[in-house]
């Protein structure tokens, strides 16, 4: 059977690839594609991951038999490559993926594996991983959250080069997230092994926004009169209350001459990947041609 493990990474359309295979699930049943809701694979997989277990064995194994007989499984949850305060407690993104995934992958020998990882510009990556942090840990700021990621740190380039000693990098299939909207569907299709993008039921509108400036602002102030427990607790209703749109922007921590830097160290980082690592499958936009003279 070919599985197809997607590892995310965070704030990359991971929500919006796993909402529309949800919703999709019986017509990918009708084409033998199996697919795993992520809420699923949080309760059995995901947390038994990060060390060898009993446990893991049996998840794997009875998600395997379930889908024994399919042509194309898929498994998809960021979790697996790590969490997204791993900065706080590493120093570093995602430290655990490399280990995270050869211990997923000695339960799934037999079969044809395929990886897929969505990479993003380190300056939007940072400050939308920052999101996924207030909702989910006791409130930090944005710099207590980075304080300890230097420059060598924030690199997509030595992951990738880690997870190619667990997996051949033929097997890897990545893009650029600023990407998504013109490439999804040769993303779903390269998935799901068929053109079936255009049969799946996709979600409307955004999926799991980014907090807004207003929003991180409000939370900030907060500080000064509730614990860092507390303002956990209104992440959800203030975000809400100042949703991103034309009058509350997207947060932005980094001064521009900062995000020039992160663009620019994020495409050579690209480049290396791809020079590096030649079989790794790169999906792209098509290029802009010019029409012809007439």
């Amino acid at each position: 059977m070919r599985i197809v493990l997607h590892l995310g990474v965070h704030k990359t359309a991971t929500t919006y690839i796993q909402d529309s295979l949800k919703r999709s699930i019986a017509k990918l049943d009708a084409h033998r594609i199996g697919y795993v809701p992520l809420e699923e694979m949080r309760k059995t997989v995901t947390p038994n991951i990060r060390r060898k277990t009993a446990e893991l064995r049996s998840a794997v194994a009875g998600i395997l038999a379930r889908f024994q007989g399919y042509d194309t499984l898929i498994l998809s949850d960021e979790n697996i490559a790590g969490g997204v305060n791993d900065p706080l407690q590493h120093n570093a993104l995602y430290p655990n993926s490399r280990g995270n995934l050869e211990r997923l992958l000695e339960n799934l020998g037999g079969h044809q594996i395929e990886v897929y990882i969505a990479l993003r510009s380190y300056d939007s990556f940072l400050a939308s991983m920052y999101s996924e942090v207030l909702r989910h840990h006791p409130f930090v700021t944005f710099y207590e959250y980075t304080a300890t990621l230097s420059g060598d740190d924030v690199s997509w380039h030595p992951i990738i080069q880690d997870l190619t000693k667990v997996v051949n990098p033929s097997q890897m299939i990545l893009w650029d997230f600023a990407d998504f909207r013109q490439i999804g569907d040769q993303i779903f299709d390269s998935m799901l092994g068929a053109p079936l993008a255009a049969e799946l039921d996709r979600p409307t509108g955004s999926v799991r926004d980014s907090l807004s400036a207003k929003a991180i602002a409000a939370l900030t102030a907060l500080r000064h009169a509730l614990s860092n427990e507390e303002i956990k607790l209104l992440v959800g209703p203030i975000g809400q209350a100042f949703p991103k749109n034309s009058e509350n922007l997207p947060y932005l921590p980094f001064p521009p001459k900062v995000v020039e830097r992160l663009q620019k160290q994020y495409a050579i980082d690209i480049a290396r990947i791809k020079a590096d690592f030649p079989a790794i499958r790169f999906v792209t936009k098509a290029p802009v041609t010019s029409p012809s003279p007439a």
